[in-house]
């Protein structure tokens, strides 16, 4: 098992990744939401990995939720970097990391993008309980 670590650019927010895949393995994805786009986040998740956030001062953390309001996104509010999104759900806690704050960088496939518009709330909640990474000791 290998860990990697994500974090804002200030170190106020972070995250600890512990999986086996390799980085050349993981599946890069591209959201095509207005906010993902902005933020030009390439994000990752694996359900067979686990993460733990690192909150070095949670003052900082801003829970940010837009649209559907069914997930929050970790933003840092003193650099502003978007670190992940975590929703959570009678199964659990779960997470889609932003790849562009692990230090250091990794090299990992071509980010794909990818459209969920036309999801239901229902199906939106039971594609990230399958696909997402599980946070344990969520701050």
């Amino acid at each position: 098992m290998q860990t990697y670590h994500g974090r804002c650019h200030c170190g106020a927010l972070g995250y600890e990744l512990h999986t086996s895949l390799a980085p050349s393995s993981w599946p890069v994805r591209a959201c095509q939401c207005t906010f993902c786009r902005t933020h030009g986040a390439r994000t990752t998740s694996d359900p067979g990995s686990t993460v733990r956030f690192v909150i070095a001062d949670a003052t900082q953390l801003h829970r940010y939720r837009f649209a559907s309001k069914s997930a929050d996104f970790y933003v840092c509010r003193n650099c502003g970097v978007y670190v992940a999104s975590v929703v959570e759900s009678p199964r659990g806690r779960f997470a889609t990391l932003n790849l562009n704050v692990i230090v250091p960088p990794v090299e990992v496939p071509p980010a794909v993008p990818v459209h969920y518009d036309a999801e239901t709330p229902a199906q939106k909640l039971a594609r990230r309980e399958q696909k997402w990474t599980p946070v344990v000791d969520l701050a």
